[in-house]
């Protein structure tokens, strides 16, 4: 059986991550996450919010605590709109 070399997708590494903090004794911090992926994926197109939005939902499904640090809007110059995007 081969192996894949591909690396995992945006989804599939925030779902790793999820699935290790089961059990662990301090929630997954939002802010801290989205950091990790900002550097895992610098192309990532997505707001700091809606990057946090979808770990709090992964962590919210398999039942791991969340800390909701705070994330400004449009931080790292990704804008939170439709709007501001094609401005």
């Amino acid at each position: 059986m081969r192996r894949s070399t591909r690396s995992p997708s945006l989804a599939e590494f925030v779902e790793d991550i999820v699935q290790n903090r089961k059990g662990a004794k301090t929630p997954i911090s939002t802010l801290r996450m989205v950091e990790e992926i900002r550097r895992r994926f610098p192309d990532c197109e997505h707001t700091d919010k809606e990057l946090a939005d979808i770990v709090a939902t992964l962590a919210i499904v398999a039942g791991v605590a969340i800390a909701f640090d705070q994330i400004a809007d449009g931080e790292h110059g990704r804008p939170d709109s439709l709007f501001e995007r094609r401005r």
